[in-house]
């Protein structure tokens, strides 16, 4: 199935990469990440801390059962541009006689795998960080030219995830290439690891395709966008920034995923908006990737994670799970937005209308019914209406069933269209069904 894109004057017609077709992945991944909450401070003691409160608060049994280990668990020789982050690190050799690389063994202590094992016993999965590059993006090594003994390591120790970064690159080619050869590395293991790229990170608006910084060489054609070879060597791929604390990044994030990567994103195959700052707004608990305190309000965090959940991108938790406020839990645990996240079409919602201050996304169900995110951009509470006409197909003139499913409430059949006071900054998602039900 070719894919025409209008950018501008000049239509584009894509054929979509076949995905890995591997069995991984088919819903979209759901993960906890240690980078928000720990950056390089992460060791066994927190992960295992975090893997006990997944279980106890019943997030593990709705699928966060994955721990995904980010940038700081290597034996770091170099302490990079993120100097005096690495209060626990010590001076260590980075990779042994055989080559293999090691973990800090003051934070890990007997490696990764003894931590691994200790994951698996109790259900869960485990995620590592490397990069496709000489260093990683924090200043620890990488793996080019250690591809294969890293990917051997990785499969020794029973790593499930690996998100494969990349920050130091010889152009836009050669960051490709290298995401290719590591992914061919891990693939050749013969052990089932869902595969990350970080390629999205570093790249621009497609307004000014031919901008560059420090250098660096990007992509200069919508060709070149990992969500267009991405799912040929991974699972899934970035398709923006790094998400941090703010509104402002949310916005930014949803924009960038809705620049051609929409018509991509297929089950085994998913758009990556970003991790989720999720409770940060509740009760402002300090962490180390955000010792600036908290940055969104709670309905611009309660936004973006209804947001995230119609684009059906991967729900990577950042938040520290040992301390979530109850109304953190009860929206990560609501069944009814998961299922939506979740379901088994994989469409990545599209943006049906956009008003004066407004959007409205829509995301077919496999059930026959649509998902709808009402968002107010404005800053002020506002009416925003959703018209049946602007779905696909048209239901022009027919009725739907609503039912928010946010606060898990009927709101009755609706003729046309459906309308909500949203506050600033809002969303308000509802699941529509064709008829009355």
């Amino acid at each position: 199935m070719q894919i025409a894109l209008l950018l501008g004057a000049a239509a584009v017609l894509l054929e979509p990469a076949a995905a890995l077709n591997d069995g991984l992945a088919l819903t979209p991944p759901q993960a906890w990440t240690s980078w928000d909450l720990c950056r390089f401070e992460v060791n066994a003691t927190v992960i295992k801390e975090v893997a006990e409160a997944l279980n106890s608060s019943g997030l593990r049994a709705l699928g966060w059962n994955t721990l995904q280990i980010d940038e700081g668990w290597e034996a770091c020789a170099d302490y990079g541009h993120y100097v005096g982050e690495f209060s626990t690190c010590k001076k260590q050799t980075p990779r042994d006689a055989q080559g293999r690389i090691v973990a800090n063994n003051t934070k890990f202590p007997g490696g990764i795998k003894p931590l691994a094992d200790w994951l698996h016993a109790r259900g869960f999965k485990v995620g590592i960080y490397t990069s496709a590059s000489a260093s990683a993006c924090g200043g620890n090594w990488g793996s080019r030219g250690h591809e294969t003994t890293d990917a051997k390591a990785f499969a020794e120790w029973g790593i499930d995830w690996v998100k494969v970064d990349n920050c130091d690159y010889g152009g836009w080619a050669d960051l490709i290439e290298s995401q290719r050869v590591m992914s061919a590395a891990i693939q050749a293991t013969g052990r089932p690891m869902i595969i990350q790229i970080g390629a999205g990170d570093h790249m621009p608006l497609l307004t000014n395709p031919n901008s560059s910084s420090g250098g660096d060489s990007y992509a200069r054609s919508f060709a070149d966008q990992a969500w267009v070879w991405g799912s040929e060597i991974s699972h899934t791929w970035y398709t923006g920034s790094d998400k941090q604390n703010t509104w402002a990044s949310t916005v930014n994030n949803v924009l960038q995923n809705y620049r051609g990567a929409e018509f991509f994103q297929k089950p085994g195959a998913w758009n990556f908006a970003g991790d989720l700052w999720c409770g940060t707004a509740e009760h402002g608990t300090p962490v180390v990737g955000d010792p600036g305190g908290i940055k969104m309000s709670v309905i611009e965090e309660h936004s973006t994670y209804a947001l995230f959940t119609i684009m059906a991108a991967p729900p990577m938790l950042g938040c520290d799970i040992r301390h979530l406020s109850a109304e953190t839990l009860a929206y990560l645990s609501n069944t009814e937005l998961l299922a939506v996240n979740q379901d088994k079409w994989g469409i990545q919602g599209s943006v049906v209308n956009l008003g004066d201050g407004s959007q409205i996304i829509a995301k077919p169900l496999s059930d026959g019914a649509f998902a709808l995110a009402l968002w107010n951009t404005g800053a002020a509470t506002a009416n925003v209406s959703a018209a049946w006409k602007f779905l696909r197909p048209a239901h022009t003139g027919s009725s739907m069933t609503v039912r928010d499913i946010w606060n898990r409430r009927d709101l009755g059949v609706h003729a046309g269209g459906f309308s909500a006071m949203v506050p600033g900054h809002g969303v308000t998602i509802v699941k529509a069904t064709p008829g009355r039900v």
